[in-house]
């Protein structure tokens, strides 16, 4: 596995890739087994490995590699060259969670284990993709929009958690009860 530059250690080296989606369950107080989809969470790889006491600078190059920032100070973001990341379409990561080193007398060197989440997913890209590319403030034809319309227009197309499952309910009782008119 590589990050950029860098070589990750690789004594006992196994990486492990989890793709996961994002479902609620729509169950309320009922034992249904419906969910909404809400999309895939970014992918992420755990990665363990053994590093001998003997190569200590390979643990304290690991940590630096682990505690990089980039000039805003946020999480440096890494390319990432594994088989089993490129499998999964992970193609830039940034350390996730906690770096964990474990001494184990036995064998003379540290287990160490850490996780690298995607950044920029597939998903995130197509939903960028998807939103219009109207300049903030201007309407279609990119005439100006006031401060009112842009609130009244806010508030007319975003509905709550709550409103969303008043919704939902309101449109099962059209549907059980026969009025066919609100039904979906």
């Amino acid at each position: 596995m590589r990050l950029d530059d860098y070589d990750v250690p690789n004594k006992n080296l196994i990486v492990a890739a989890v793709s996961e989606s994002d479902e609620e369950l729509l169950k309320g107080e009922t034992s249904s087994t419906a969910t909404a989809f809400k999309g895939f969470k970014a992918k992420v790889l755990s990665v363990t490995l053994r590093i001998n006491f003997k190569d200590a600078p390979l643990l304290k190059k690991l940590v630096q590699q682990y505690e990089k920032v980039d000039s805003d100070g946020k999480r440096k973001v890494f390319t990432v060259l594994d088989d089993l990341a490129d499998a999964y379409g992970i193609h830039q990561a940034k350390f996730h969670g906690a770096l964990r080193s474990v001494k184990v007398t036995k064998g003379q060197a540290w287990d160490v284990s850490f996780r690298l989440m995607e950044h920029v997913s597939i998903p995130e890209r197509k939903e960028s993709r998807a939103t219009t590319t109207t300049a903030p403030g201007t309407g279609a034809n990119g005439t100006p929009i006031t401060a009112e319309e842009l609130i009244k227009e806010a508030a007319d197309t975003v509905k709550t958690e709550f409103e969303e499952l008043l919704q939902i309910m309101e449109d099962g009782a059209a549907y059980i009860f026969g009025d066919e008119d609100e039904a979906p």
